[in-house]
């Protein structure tokens, strides 16, 4: 996907930077040519200078956001760097609604994505793993923390979770509504900890040499 898109004509008054700033301040998950166009104050027309669609400009604003996220790779300790990884991915998604499910739908994301795939699946090489098995854990850390964080925001916007929803009913649901009632409010939190932690005992298993 091109970085950008200028067709023929007059330049306009705002520039690719400022549109995808504005689309940030917007978010994602509401982002339009009309609302980027109406916080900048300029004529829809005007954006199409720089971007050729919604869709160009939801995945250029996805490429500044993962810019961002910046690893720190230590193989000696992968398992404290995954973990690190795995939580700055998700506070990143949930600063940014609706960038999760656009890297859920749009495999097209190129070099951000892809540099942090490849750093990702070379610390988990250097620290033993095959290169199949350094892919494949890369890969299901992050879709595990893509779809954590989609579903608590359904969650959100909903008002409550599927164990909100059991914990309310011990008679029909008596081991989810325990379940409720041991974790409480943390619920969420240790639902993601709880995912990350058997991702991470299951690599370990799978780490090279080991049986």
């Amino acid at each position: 996907m091109n970085k950008g898109h200028k067709p023929g004509g007059r330049p306009g008054r705002v520039g690719l930077d400022e549109i995808i700033d504005a689309a940030l301040a917007i978010g994602l998950d509401q982002v339009s040519m009309r609302a980027v166009a109406r916080r900048l104050g300029v004529g829809a027309s005007t954006l199409y200078y720089h971007v050729e669609s919604v869709e160009q400009l939801r995945a250029l604003t996805g490429y500044r956001l993962l810019e961002r996220l910046k690893l720190e790779l230590d193989p000696t300790d992968w398992e404290r760097t995954v973990t690190t990884a795995a939580r700055a991915l998700r506070a990143l998604l949930e600063r940014a609604p609706g960038l999760a499910e656009t890297a859920i739908s749009d495999p097209n994301w190129g070099d951000p994505t892809l540099r942090l795939n490849e750093q990702a699946c070379r610390l988990l090489a250097d620290a033993g793993f095959s290169p199949a098995d350094a892919w494949l854990g890369t890969r299901a850390v992050a879709d595990f923390v893509e779809a954590f964080v989609i579903r608590a925001r359904a969650h959100a916007s909903a008002g409550h979770s599927d164990l909100d929803t059991a914990g309310r009913s011990n008679r029909d649901y008596p081991n989810m509504s325990a379940a409720s009632a041991a974790l409480g409010d943390a619920a969420p939190e240790r639902r993601f900890e709880f995912g990350l932690d058997c991702l991470l005992r299951g690599l370990r298993s799978l780490r090279a040499g080991d049986n």
